[in-house]
Order: C-alpha cells, then sequence, then structure tokens
C-alpha cells in the first residue's frame, strides 16, 4: 500500500500544489475584487479540469491503467479538498468582509437574514466532510478522462 501512495503522489503532487494555490489565489482575488464571482467560477473550472486532466493523462504515460489514473485523482481530490475546506474556515474568519458581502447578497435575492446566516456558519464546517469528498469524485473523473486522452 506504501508504495502505491508514493506512486499517487509523485503523479499528482505538482497538480495538488497548483489546485491549493488557485484556492488561495482565487479567495484573495474575491476578497480583494480583482476578479468576480463569475470569472473565478470559469478559471476555477479551468484549472481543475486541467489538473486533474494532467494527473491522468501522466499516470497513462508512466504506464498506470485508466482506473489507476482515477484512483489517483480521487487521492488528489480528497488532499486538495481538505485543504480547500481548511481554507474556507480560515477565510471566514479572516475576511468577514467577503461573507457578508455574499450573505448580504443572499438577502437581497430574497434568502431570510437569519437562517442563511446560520446555514452560512454551519456549512463552513460541513465543507471539512463534503470537500474531500466532492473533490475526490471531480478528480476521479476528469483523470480518468484525462487517461483516456493519453490512450495509446
Amino acid at each position: 500500500m506504501g508504495k502505491t501512495l508514493k506512486k499517487m503522489w509523485g503523479i499528482s503532487e505538482i497538480p495538488i500544489y497548483c489546485l491549493i494555490f488557485w484556492s488561495i489565489l482565487s479567495v484573495g482575488l474575491l476578497a480583494t475584487k480583482l476578479i468576480d464571482t463569475t470569472l473565478q467560477s470559469i478559471l476555477g473550472w479551468v484549472v481543475i479540469i486541467s489538473a486533474y486532466g494532467y494527473v491522468g493523462y501522466h499516470a497513462k504515460a508512466k504506464g498506470e491503467s485508466i482506473g489507476f489514473a482515477a484512483k489517483t485523482g480521487a487521492f488528489a481530490g480528497v488532499i486538495v479538498g481538505f485543504i480547500g475546506a481548511i481554507i474556507g474556515i480560515i477565510s471566514y474568519y479572516t475576511m468577514p468582509d467577503l461573507f457578508a458581502q455574499v450573505l448580504a447578497d443572499a438577502i437581497e435575492n430574497g434568502a431570510p437574514a437569519e437562517l442563511t446566516e446560520k446555514m452560512m456558519e454551519i456549512m463552513v464546517y460541513v465543507g471539512l466532510l463534503i470537500q474531500p469528498i466532492f473533490s475526490a469524485v471531480i478528480g476521479a473523473l476528469f483523470s480518468a478522462l484525462g487517461g483516456l486522452i493519453n490512450r495509446k
């Protein structure tokens, strides 16, 4: 098992660092209002698809199966998702203006104020469970696709 994890880390290390860097950068860009949420989402998906696609492509280039490429993408997704959730918690407490704006936008669109605020508080921590699972699924999917692109 140790060799497998080491091999997965070797294939996914650079994409993991890139995705963590993007998580930090996107929070900073949103907090400084240098980018709007729509553009941030689009760029985020480009980075995500590229990074996980690279994982699968690289795994196939090393002679691994599509299944191994998908597992490696899921492995990377769990790491990135967990660190992303921690970044979200830190951001919630260190950038209250950013979350206040999100709350104000939600209320402006008809969401009940107290419920929305309480849900935001809860969801920051629920993200510790949900984000790694969601990121693992996305990582497996796009890594498998990246592996299929490199099929010989």
